[in-house]
This record gives structure tokens, C-alpha cells and sequence, in this order.
């Protein structure tokens, strides 16, 4: 899973010293994640952090995990244009869960967070889905980047909200054809 120069690896313990160096002030929260919290996530089993590396320089970096949409916070149009109808009492969808991506600020508008994404996508498409029944990468989008990810294939799930509020995206791992 690699562009020319790029490569992904899991975070582990311990810790590469290159975390602490992260920068990433769009939001604030993302690095804090990566520095502060990501490290007993993964050791806790609630997600997998994957670091984007260039070369030696950490670039950026993802998380992903299981999660269930409530099908009544689809969008109208994802509800109708899809085969997605759940019986009796199961009214949501599991997805995979893009918790978190982030791109180091040195490294902004250069395709590498285009690239994490497309990472992300891939792994839950070809690396999850062939088995548990996932069949949307879902994320909460900061409103400031909902048209980023709209740009990328993701839809909004649901209502858009007020910054700085996040937004329910989607990106349809298998749409029908």
C-alpha cells in the first residue's frame, strides 16, 4: 500500500519519538489525539492508528474502527438509492469508522492527506469488509472540511452542522452498479 516514497505502518508501543514532533493545529484535538491518546486506543483494542510516513518523516496519520450508523440518520437520498432496508428491530448500519486523519501542517496541500484517505478507503474495502458486513467508511468530518471529503467520493449522512460542529459523512465501499 504505497505511492512512490510513501509507506503505512500500525502505530505500536513503543511510541515512534517522531509523534511528539507531529504539528497539526487544524484542529488542535487531532494531534492531542495522536500524541496524548492513540497509543491506549490501540492498546485497548478500540482502534487501529496507522502512520503515514515519508521516508524517515511522519507525514500524517489515521484511525479506524467499528461503529454503527442509526439508518434514520441517513440522508434521504442514501436511504432511497440504495438496497439498505433493515428488518425488525436492527435500524442501523455498521461501518467502518474513519475516527480520525490528520495531515502534518508541513506537508498540507502536497495529495498526502488524499493519500491517507485512499489508505483508509483500502483497508476497510479489501482488508475488513471481506469479513464483517460493513458497507460504508463513515466519518465525522470537521465542518471546515466537509467539501474535502465531498471531493473525495463521501456524502453527507446527515444534517450538516454548525461549526464547530462535525458533519456524519459516508463513503460507499460497494455502490451498486
Amino acid at each position: 500500500m504505497g505511492a512512490p516514497g510513501l509507506s503505512l505502518t500500525l502505530l505500536a508501543d513503543p511510541v515512534p519519538d517522531e509523534v511528539a514532533g507531529f504539528c497539526c493545529s487544524d484542529p488542535q484535538d487531532l494531534r492531542d489525539f495522536l500524541v496524548d491518546d492513540a497509543a491506549r486506543y490501540v492498546r485497548n483494542r478500540l482502534a487501529r492508528v496507522y502512520l503515514g510516513w515519508e521516508g524517515s518523516t511522519l507525514i500524517g496519520f489515521f484511525s479506524l474502527s467499528c461503529a454503527l450508523v442509526r439508518f434514520e440518520e441517513l440522508s434521504k437520498e442514501v436511504r432511497s438509492s440504495s438496497e439498505l432496508h433493515p428488518a425488525g428491530d436492527e435500524r442501523a448500519i455498521p461501518v467502518v469508522l474513519l475516527g480520525r486523519l490528520a495531515t502534518d501542517e508541513r506537508c498540507r496541500s502536497q495529495g498526502k492527506g488524499t493519500w491517507l484517505f485512499d489508505q483508509a478507503v483500502s483497508i476497510a474495502k479489501f482488508s475488513v469488509a471481506p469479513h464483517v458486513g460493513c458497507r460504508f467508511l463513515a466519518l465525522d468530518a470537521n465542518y471546515e472540511r466537509v467539501e474535502w471529503y465531498e471531493r473525495r467520493g463521501c456524502q453527507v449522512l446527515g444534517p450538516v452542522g454548525i461549526p464547530p460542529a462535525t458533519t456524519r459523512m459516508g463513503f460507499d465501499l460497494f455502490p451498486p452498479t
